[in-house]
């Protein structure tokens, strides 16, 4: 404990639920790579593994690429408030993609809703700020349950194996960069 009263990096109450928290991750990760190990599950309709069919047709169409709705994430706006609109007009989309996760999930791991519902509502709160903030506000707009927006960002940044950084120099310049 500190000056303050607040629990440090390495007192054994913080150490406690940290240990819990990897603990349950770990089982995850390995029911997850057991389960995609043993079971193919074929993606539903209208998911396809590449864009283009069997008769070579090509579903992209550049023709339509700016028919995508723009938004502007401001990045000053309170964490909470940052994904609000965009939650709102995508949160049917947001809903049907995690049901298709769980979809996939739940032939392996048949209590996957609970699980998922129970142990990564449970993570939510001991997420960094302020992707904390930002993931409670998306289950917030979409209706989604807390459990289920924590499953598909760390579900994400998994297994894409893909790391995302954002920085900004001293005149303000933003550069993005993507390891992919």
């Amino acid at each position: 404990v500190d000056k303050d009263g607040a629990l440090d990096e390495f007192s054994p109450l913080f150490r406690a639920p940290r240990r819990k928290m990897l603990r349950n991750v770990s089982i995850l990760l390995v029911l997850l790579a057991a389960g995609v190990a043993a079971k193919h599950v074929e993606l539903p309709a209208p998911y396809k593994d590449h864009c283009i069919l069997d008769d070579k047709q090509n579903l992209y169409d550049p023709s339509r690429q700016f028919d995508i709705k723009w938004f502007d994430v401001n990045l000053d706006l309170a964490p909470s408030e940052r994904w609000k609109q965009i939650g709102a007009a995508y949160k049917t989309q947001i809903s049907e993609l995690i049901g298709v996760l769980i979809d996939l999930i739940t032939p392996v791991f048949p209590n996957a809703v609970d699980f998922v519902d129970d142990v990564f509502a449970d993570m939510a709160p001991k997420l960094a700020q302020p992707y904390r903030d930002e993931i409670y506000s998306i289950s917030e707009v979409t209706g989604i349950p807390l459990g289920r927006i924590t499953m598909y960002n760390i579900f994400y940044e998994i297994f894409t194996v893909c790391t995302s950084i954002i920085a900004q120099d001293k005149d303000g310049h933003l550069t993005h960069a993507r390891l992919v």
